[in-house]
């Protein structure tokens, strides 16, 4: 799943505008600086990781916090993989534009 995709699957439920907004735009920020080489992959997920935590309490306030620990360790995992591509994608793509051509 896209990095987008899993953004709008993790936040569907949050229903007020300006948190929604502040949600994209902050996985967007994060997004950018890993992308840029700006953060490392370990930092990346303790921010993801606080994200995705604070957007689940949002939503399931009465589930237990061990159990949405566990579900946002599972949502980091998929952020992780879908902005690795992601990431993948861009510099292949500066290589072919600095270069004419992968091969």
């Amino acid at each position: 799943m896209s990095y987008r995709n899993l953004l709008e699957k993790l936040i569907e439920k949050v229903n007020e505008p300006g948190v929604r907004v502040d949600f994209v735009a902050t996985f967007g920020l994060i997004a950018e600086a890993y992308r840029a080489g700006k953060i490392s992959e370990d930092k990346m997920r303790g921010y993801l990781h606080e994200l995705v935590m604070d957007a689940l309490t949002m939503q399931y306030p009465d589930i237990d916090i061990d159990e949405l620990r566990k579900q946002a360790l599972e949502w980091v995992d998929k952020f992780v993989s879908a902005l690795k591509v992601e990431r993948m994608k861009h510099e292949l793509m500066a290589i072919h534009r600095g270069e004419g051509g992968l091969m």
